[in-house]
């Protein structure tokens, strides 16, 4: 999972980066090229400049793809491993049982709580009315 943080975190600087390529600094390079020298032919010098503007970013999101990519057959590899072992192994059986067993313990021990707080309201109230009368009963006897 840090792979995958690492390559998202990646992703995020690139992304900022291409949103702080704003215009008026792609212009003003465009400028700056023309006024460098005569260029016969202005369509290469703004493929050239935009180019080199473009290409680091471009560099880095292909490496980041390739990343991801080799991070995602790592993660298949490793799943069809694990599916392989699941299901050739005699343990696993006994792990899924002993899962289920688990599971209705939990329920069981969910049930038994309930009824064990309604049994404690029900004692509560029972309690409470057996004291209630034994007031009343000691209060009309003075």
């Amino acid at each position: 999972m840090d792979s995958v943080a690492a390559i998202k975190a990646e992703r995020e600087v690139i992304e900022s980066e291409l949103k702080n390529t704003d215009s008026d600094s792609v212009r003003a390079r465009l400028i700056a090229a023309f006024q460098q020298g005569s260029h016969n032919d202005e369509n290469s010098v703004v493929v050239h400049e935009i180019e080199s503007i473009y290409t680091p970013l471009r560099q880095q999101v292909n490496e980041s793809v390739s990343k991801q990519e080799q991070l995602v057959e790592n993660i298949r590899r490793a799943n069809q491993q694990f599916q392989s072992e699941k299901h050739g192994n005699e343990s696993s059986g006994m792990r899924d049982e002993m899962l289920k067993n688990l599971a209705r313990a939990y329920d069981a021990f969910q049930e038994l709580l309930s009824n064990l707080k309604e049994g404690n309201k029900v004692s509560f109230h029972l309690d409470t009315k057996r004291k209630t009368k034994s007031f009343i009963s000691s209060s009309i006897m003075i």
